[in-house]
C-alpha cells in the first residue's frame, strides 16, 4: 500500500533534498523507503557513509582506472609508452591506495585491449602508442569515469572550447 500510495514520491525522490550527507544510489535506495522521517534518515547517515567511503576505496583499486590515470600524462608528452614502464606505474599507483595484487605486464596489456587500446611490438618489445584514435579514447574513458585529471594546457582534447566538447566525449 505504501508503494501505491506513495509511488510519485518515491519516484521523484531526492536524497540530496534531505541532507547533504546523504547522496549516492544506496542512499536514495535506502532513503526512499522511509520518505520524511528525518530521525531514520538521520540514524542510518553512518552507514551510508561507510557504504560511500567502501565505494570509493574500491574505485581506486580499479586497475582500469589506474591503468588510465597512468597513461593520462604520457599520453600527452610522449609518442609511446613501454608495456613495462607502465605495468610499473600502475602497479605504483594501486599500491598507493592499498590494492595488494601486483599485475604483471601480459595482464596489464590483456586490461589495455579489453578498453580499446592496442598495443605494438617493436624493438624494446611491447608498447602503447599514443596515435590520435588512442589519445582520443583515453579522453572518452577520463571523461566517461569521471577522473579528476589534470587537463594539460596545450592539448585540443582537454580544452574543452578548444577542439572537443566534453560533451561528444561521452
Amino acid at each position: 500500500m505504501f508503494r501505491l500510495k506513495n509511488f510519485e514520491r518515491v519516484r521523484n525522490f531526492s536524497a540530496r533534498k534531505q541532507s547533504s550527507t546523504l547522496a549516492g544510489s544506496a542512499s536514495r535506495a535506502l532513503t526512499a523507503s522511509v520518505l520524511g522521517d528525518a530521525e531514520i534518515v538521520q540514524s542510518m547517515a553512518p552507514l551510508i557513509h561507510r557504504l560511500q567511503q567502501d565505494a570509493i576505496a574500491q574505485r581506486g583499486c580499479d586497475v582500469h582506472l589506474a591503468i588510465v590515470e597512468a597513461t593520462w600524462i604520457p599520453s600527452h608528452n610522449e609518442r609511446e609508452i613501454k608495456l613495462s614502464n607502465l605495468t610499473e606505474l600502475t602497479n605504483v599507483l594501486l599500491r598507493c591506495r592499498g590494492e595488494l595484487l601486483e599485475f604483471s605486464t601480459a595482464e596489464v596489456g590483456w586490461r589495455l585491449r579489453s578498453l580499446g587500446l592496442p598495443r605494438h611490438r617493436n624493438r624494446s618489445g611491447m608498447v602503447l602508442r599514443f596515435s590520435q584514435g588512442n589519445r582520443f579514447l583515453l579522453h572518452q574513458l577520463a571523461v566517461r569515469w569521471s577522473l579528476n585529471l589534470r587537463a594539460v594546457a596545450d592539448c585540443a582534447l582537454c580544452s574543452p572550447g578548444e577542439g572537443v566538447d566534453q560533451q561528444r566525449l561521452v
